[in-house]
């Protein structure tokens, strides 16, 4: 029996957190122009410098001229990844094993999935963190703020932005260790701190004073990540030269008590909220993770990103266990149906390479980077491929 779905779109201000509805919710934010970017880059380089006369594209680049084949691929590629990601979370929907939500209640086993514009979220989230340093009036107004992503969609130019980029390690098998570790592509987690701490130095210099700096998230529902990233800055001299003002984040699902944990040098860190959804039962979910990114693992000697659908969905998705091979089924087919109209709409196959900067899928499967995506989701039936009109610019 298919449980029921309710989907809402969120305005970050519009949250009612006094009347969330029963049932479990997930929060995701949107991610397409994220999830996907890499792919596109990809198949840009190719089609540049290997133009595919006869493919269904150069129709609609010829019917328009002002449509720029960049255009056209960002907005054909976000279409098939809207339609993925209905296809992938109807799946999670329908796996869910509400047992590990503490869910018994068959009436309330349904699911609430809350849309969030990312680009709102993280203007929203730097706002946050600027009243937050207005609120200090221990921080001199002329001082200019820091503001150090923990995210990687929460990101910026400019000498006002620094980042560490950390993850939690996972095993092959989608068993989460205690371990954090620098992301894929990324410095030492303390090279990172390092250059931060060298940062609110030298403007501490120029200045005079110790430097304000706001900490970013995406979520937070636990105080022992971010008091071990504060430890961290402590042990690398970072509050030698700047102050923290506090933490700015998109989603906090954490009670009272995680809250109020959350501490330096004994004193309870600032918290400032887009979306509060307090004490409800909540998930912030990342479909993309079971294609387009995934996990940090260690693989070849190397830390790299797994896409989940390689890994345990039982584990790493909260999926039922006698639900797992049909989970797997039809997020392969999504999948499937998702490169296949790629190929089709472009008409240039697409290897495994196209889809990560690592080689994880590789290490895991045998399979070569070269080898096309299609070839590693075959185990289900080729789809039926829709019909679908090339998406509008």
């Amino acid at each position: 029996m298919r449980r029921k779905t309710r989907i809402v779109f969120n305005d970050v201000a519009k949250l009612d957190s006094q009347n969330l509805p029963d049932g479990l919710i997930y929060a995701i934010r949107t991610d397409a122009d994220f999830a996907t970017s890499f792919l596109k880059k990809n198949l840009l380089e190719h089609l540049n410098t290997t133009p595919k006369p006869e493919a269904p594209y150069q129709k609609a680049l010829s019917a328009d001229k002002n449509l720029s084949l960049e255009s056209h691929v960002r907005t054909f590629t976000h279409g098939l990844y809207k339609i993925w990601g209905h296809d992938v979370l109807r799946a999670m929907a329908e796996g869910i094993n509400y047992d590990t939500y503490n869910i018994s209640d068959p009436g309330k086993q349904f699911l609430n999935t809350h849309f969030y514009d990312s680009h709102e979220l993280s203007r929203d989230v730097v706002v946050k963190a600027k009243d937050l340093v207005k609120s200090d009036a221990s921080i001199r107004a002329d001082l200019p703020v820091i503001f150090v992503s923990l995210d990687s969609m929460l990101s910026g130019e400019g000498t006002h932005w620094s980042e560490i980029a950390f993850s939690r390690l996972f095993t092959v098998e989608g068993e989460q260790q205690p371990d954090y570790v620098a992301r894929p592509g990324h410095d030492s987690i303390d090279v990172q701190i390092k250059l931060l701490a060298q940062k609110l130095k030298d403007l501490k210099h120029s200045y005079g004073a110790n430097i304000p700096f706001v900490l970013l998230e995406d979520n937070i529902r636990h105080a022992r990540m971010l008091n071990w990233a504060i430890q961290k800055m402590e042990d690398h001299n970072v509050f030698d030269h700047g102050k923290l003002a506090g933490i700015s984040t998109c989603f906090c699902c954490a009670p009272d008590s995680e809250r109020a944990a959350i501490q330096h040098r004994g004193i309870t860190v600032p918290l400032a909220i887009s979306v509060d959804y307090k004490d409800a039962l909540v998930d912030v979910t990342t479909p993309r993770d079971l294609l387009f990114d995934g996990f940090v693992v260690e693989a070849g000697n190397e830390h790299v990103r797994l896409p989940g659908i390689f890994m345990d969905v039982v584990k790493r998705f909260k999926i039922a266990p006698d639900k797992a091979e049909d989970f797997n089924m039809q997020v392969r087919r999504a999948n499937l149906e998702f490169c296949y109209n790629i190929e089709s709409e472009f008409g240039v196959p697409v290897p495994l390479s196209w889809f990560s900067p690592t080689q994880a899928e590789s290490h895991v499967t045998g399979c070569a980077p070269h080898t096309l995506m299609t070839k590693l989701m075959s185990e289900t039936p080729k789809p039926k491929q829709p019909s679908l009109p090339a998406p509008k610019p």
